[in-house]
């Protein structure tokens, strides 16, 4: 954390139940999920914004709580991929705020010569 700036939270107890207190809000009375776990919800609702939040897990006594908590978030955006709505916006979301990225493999085994010089014959053809 930066030096000289007032922690919001004197304990990690005290930030988790912020986080319990949040968790609870996604839930109607009914036990329903009503809204999705998110790093910047939390954020709203315990008042700071976003990149301070973020800028806790610098904090060795937070790091553990607030890893926590976005490995929920996490687990609950790729939950939704399974759901299939608006899978394009939780791709998005996972790329952006947990590090996934897609993986491209590209094999190559020798075959650009072949293909120029059959590119040449063809050449050489016209030309003829």
């Amino acid at each position: 954390m930066m030096a000289g700036r007032p922690k919001i939270w004197n304990s990690k107890e005290e930030l988790q139940k912020q986080i319990d207190e949040y968790i609870k809000s996604c839930y109607n009375s009914k036990g329903e999920q009503i809204k999705p776990f998110t790093l910047s919800g939390l954020a709203y609702g315990i008042g700071i914004d976003r990149r301070t939040l973020l800028n806790y897990k610098y904090d060795d006594e937070f790091f553990p709580t607030l890893k926590r908590y976005k490995d929920l978030c996490e687990n609950y955006a790729e939950e939704q991929l399974f759901l299939g709505k608006n899978v394009a916006g939780v791709i998005f979301a996972m790329k952006n705020n947990y590090e996934w990225q897609d993986k491209q493999v590209s094999e190559h085994q020798g075959g650009i010569s072949l293909f120029a010089s059959e590119v040449e014959k063809k050449a050489n053809k016209l030309d003829g």
